[in-house]
């Protein structure tokens, strides 16, 4: 989890705040080895076309070792601000 988190930090996140995404939260819950986080993203090309922009950027391609390969699990929910 820790080397997880690190390579986050690291790499995950610039490259989601250059593809216009804004880290919202993030939390772990260590006893159940689960790492949950909130991205928003309020431009009018929608998220799917930041999410295909942040996956097709040179930072996130050349991260090593690639961070997807620490992740069993993922799980993507949509929701929507009220405030």
């Amino acid at each position: 989890m820790d080397d997880w988190i690190a390579g986050w930090r690291e790499g995950i996140v610039p490259s989601r705040e250059q593809a216009g995404f804004q880290l919202l939260g993030a939390w772990v819950d260590r006893p159940h080895d689960r790492f949950v986080w909130v991205v928003g993203y309020a431009a009018p090309d929608g998220f799917k076309a930041a999410e295909e922009r942040f996956h097709a950027l040179p930072e996130r391609l050349s991260l090593h070792p690639n961070p997807s390969d620490f992740v069993e699990t993922a799980t993507l929910d949509m929701v929507e601000g009220l405030g």
